[in-house]
């Protein structure tokens, strides 16, 4: 609620910012598109619930981490680019382009196979190749030189999220790891979750005429995030359950809470604040 609250005033800064009378522009509140994907969490629990056997349908994790596949293979590499050439330095073309366009097919792949056979082999062996491509397309992006820069770092770790719940995935589908069972919670709380926190962190800055350099407690949130996904996705397996789950959510929400804290004063300034900056 607090992060659906504070973003959806941000057409309404955004057109005070430029000094224009016209009308606020529609668009989805990225907070609330956030809240959905913890949401997405909780559907998940009821359903496990009520399977408890695990034969729940997968696809509804697969069509999201397909489209963070195919905007984050777009804006990563772009925005990464950009950076590096405005620095002065100048990374050579990276070989293969052909992945790219066999690891968005596979990412489709993965969307039918779990729409046909959910809880199939077939769906393990999809889910693997599919996470090989996915990290294959991440290292052509040289991500290794973002390391002094967190707000393009975390676009690169907010993907690497993508092949680490597809393998995770097949380990479950293909092995039966018991460990691996709540993969689904890498890509909703995990790399979904991060990859709207990375783009919403640019945003910001960017529409509010600021340096996109990311502040030091929204690189916090960059952390907490992938750490709450782990401890939700394999904390049961070192700790109980009730615990991993709550410690999960705490940090869930603590990673959200200061990122609303640092950049919702952005958002309601007024515009002659942000201009003086």
């Amino acid at each position: 609620v607090p992060m659906g609250l504070s973003f959806r005033v941000s057409p309404r800064t955004r057109g005070a910012r430029r000094g224009s009378d016209r009308r606020p522009e529609k668009s989805p509140a990225p907070g609330t598109i956030a809240a959905r994907a913890g949401w997405r969490d909780v559907e998940g629990e009821t359903r496990m619930a009520r399977h408890p056997d695990g034969a729940w349908p997968f696809h509804d994790g697969a069509r999201p981490a397909s489209l963070v596949g195919l905007i984050g293979g777009r804006i990563v590499p772009s925005f990464t680019l950009n950076a590096l050439r405005k620095a002065g330095r100048m990374p050579g073309s990276p070989p293969w382009p052909w992945i790219d366009r066999a690891g968005m097919l596979a990412l489709g792949a993965v969307v039918v196979a779990d729409l046909v056979a959910p809880d199939s082999a077939a769906s393990g062996a999809i889910a693997t190749v599919a996470a090989l491509l996915a990290l294959a397309r991440l290292a052509r992006w040289h991500g290794h030189a973002t390391l002094g820069q967190p707000i393009l770092l975390v676009l690169h770790l907010a993907y690497l999220l993508i092949p680490a719940a597809l393998g995770a995935k097949a380990a479950f589908l293909l092995a039966d790891a018991a460990w691996a069972s709540a993969w689904l919670h890498l890509q909703a709380s995990g790399a979904i979750a991060l990859m709207i926190m990375a783009v919403m962190t640019r945003a910001t800055l960017g529409h509010t005429g600021r340096e996109l350099v990311a502040p030091r407690l929204a690189v916090v949130a960059y952390v907490l995030v992938p750490v709450a996904a782990a401890l939700r996705s394999f904390g049961d397996a070192v700790i109980p359950y009730p615990t991993a789950l709550a410690l999960a959510a705490g940090v869930w929400i603590g990673a959200f809470g200061l990122f609303v804290l640092v950049f919702a004063p952005m958002l309601v300034a007024p515009a002659w604040v942000r201009e003086a900056r």
